[in-house]
């Protein structure tokens, strides 16, 4: 079981530094096979799978162990019989401001 991890290791560390070399040399996959006897198909293929496996390392969801509150901005403005606005626990006095500015244009 050992000597097969080591095979399996083996064989990607020699893929990788094909696939390094190839895309170092500046030559295309099919001329780099050509000049070292590497097979295109298998190139490919190992080239493929490495960049999965590196997309797959760039991406790791993290869970979420604290809820995270939902904050919404709340007004209610009556008009009749008396005029009054009432503002939620949490508001944007920024957006309260404008909301003024257009009352006092009505």
């Amino acid at each position: 079981m050992a000597h097969q991890k080591q095979r399996k290791r083996s064989r990607r560390e020699y893929w990788q530094e094909q696939v390094r070399k190839q895309s170092k040399s500046g030559l295309s996959v099919a001329a780099y096979c050509r000049e070292t006897g590497v097979v295109a198909e298998r190139l490919y293929k190992w080239s493929r799978r490495l960049e999965s496996e590196q997309e797959a390392k760039r991406f790791v969801e993290l869970p979420s162990s604290v809820p995270i509150p939902c904050i919404e901005e709340s007004y209610e403005i009556h008009i009749r019989p008396e005029p009054h606005i009432r503002i939620g626990s949490y508001f944007n006095p920024g957006t309260l401001k404008q909301l003024i500015l257009v009352l006092r244009e009505l």
